[in-house]
């Protein structure tokens, strides 16, 4: 599912960190693009401008460039089984090839299924702190989550309350990886308008669909929260659930709806997928190109 965020050109750096957990051992990275209006066309497409959208240096034009947000998955929902010092001197390294990065942790996952009646948010919140790490990003993936009418919504904003209740709103990072039915099935509304949230990832993959209607999607996310909030998500195949295969062609097709509705950009799940046909860095090349 979602993983870590990184700006392009770390995979290098990125191949060092391992985060051993009690749900998953990996090392799982995505990249996100992110999508600036009127940003000078002299600014490197993989570094964010320091100046301001109106400052000289060339012709202005609409260009993607990759985000400095980072999230490493997963942490269980009690923040057992994970050494916070080694990921504190992987975090820092990190921070001191690439400045100004934001780095997350990511709790939960889709091989933990309903994990809310066990969450420990100040656990979470000092293994956060402990490690360096500026937020956290929110995933539920209980099996009843893509039906209509089940409790999940309900149960994923109680999460983000609890958690927000310890890591406040402009203080700590927020984003949540929501699924790509959530509005359609009435579970992801509540959690879009509660004003917790920093970033949604809307998990646009592993829905056993052969094709997948990315922008009807994301148009319905849009009514109910901010489109430059909103992040479209591809997976590197092969995909873990499904059939569907992304290409070349589709992550720029993607980038190209990114960019048509204001969105906050696209993520790639995951980073570091070791059989990917493209390979993450391939697809996230041709998203920024």
């Amino acid at each position: 599912m979602q993983g870590a965020i990184l700006g392009v050109g770390l995979s290098t750096s990125v191949s060092l960190i391992l985060l051993v957990l009690l749900i998953i051992v990996a090392t799982l990275v995505t990249v996100v693009i992110k999508n600036k209006q009127n940003i000078s066309s002299s600014v490197s497409p993989t570094s964010p401008s320091s100046s301001s959208p109106n400052s000289g240096g060339g012709s202005k034009k609409t260009q993607m460039f990759a985000s400095n947000i980072v999230l490493y998955a997963f942490l269980n929902s009690t923040a057992t089984d994970a050494n916070a010092t080694t990921l504190k001197g992987q975090i820092q390294r990190l921070k001191s090839k690439r400045p100004g990065v934001k780095v997350l942790i990511s709790i939960g996952g889709g091989a933990a299924g309903s994990w809310s009646n066990n969450l420990n948010p100040t656990a979470i919140k000092n293994f956060i702190n402990s490690c360096g790490a500026d937020g956290f990003n929110e995933d539920f993936e209980a099996n009843t989550c893509w039906n209509s009418g089940s409790d999940c919504g309900t149960k994923h904003l109680s999460i983000l309350k609890r958690l927000r209740a310890v890591m406040p709103v402009g203080k700590y990072i927020a984003s949540s990886a929501m699924w790509l039915n959530g509005v359609a099935t009435g579970n992801a509304q509540a959690s879009l308008q509660s004003g917790l949230l920093d970033y949604v990832m809307v998990m646009s993959y592993d829905t056993k669909l052969v094709t997948i209607n990315y922008e009807g999607a994301m148009k319905e996310y849009a009514k109910y929260i901010d489109s430059t909030k909103l992040f479209v998500g591809v997976e590197a195949p092969v995909e873990g659930w499904g059939s569907h295969r992304t290409t070349i062609e589709e992550c720029k097709s993607v980038a190209r709806l990114a960019k048509k509705l204001d969105l906050a950009g696209v993520f790639i799940w995951h980073f570091t997928k070791a059989d990917s046909s493209p390979t993450a860095p391939e697809m996230s090349a041709a998203i920024i190109a």
